[in-house]
């Protein structure tokens, strides 16, 4: 199995964009700023649950207008089988399957709401940017 695509919406520079992936190796380029980073820590948001930390009033995307409220940071990965998957491969998402039929998938997403709390730090973090 392979990650097939990411899905990343309000997430630092990204509002809303979807990379997609093929089997076997994928290299990620780009300028300085271009989200690189970012795309590793969207994927860790997913999947490394041990270190996970929580995002921050300052990982929230900042450009929506009109910015009433925080914006909610959704991650969507999406895991397609590949010619080399075992039933113990499959066994291991199965409850995340959306997809029963080969190629099968399954799809994790990952939902931040900025507790009420932090509303205030956030709007007087966009406010500091203008």
């Amino acid at each position: 199995m392979y990650i097939a695509r990411i899905r990343i919406r309000n997430y630092r520079c990204f509002q809303d964009a979807t990379i997609e992936f093929q089997p076997g190796l994928n290299v990620i380029i780009g300028e300085n700023n271009a989200g690189k980073t970012t795309l590793l820590r969207a994927l860790m948001l997913v999947f490394e649950r041990r270190s996970r930390s929580r995002p921050t009033v300052h990982d929230f995307y900042r450009l929506l207008d009109p910015l009433d409220a925080p914006p909610t940071i959704t991650v969507e990965v999406t895991v397609q089988s590949s010619a080399t998957d075992t039933p113990s491969d499959r066994a291991l998402i199965a409850s995340w399957l959306t997809r029963l039929e080969a190629p099968w998938e399954a799809q994790l997403t990952y939902s931040f709401f900025l507790p009420e709390q932090h509303v205030l730090e956030f709007n007087a973090a966009i406010q500091a940017a203008e």
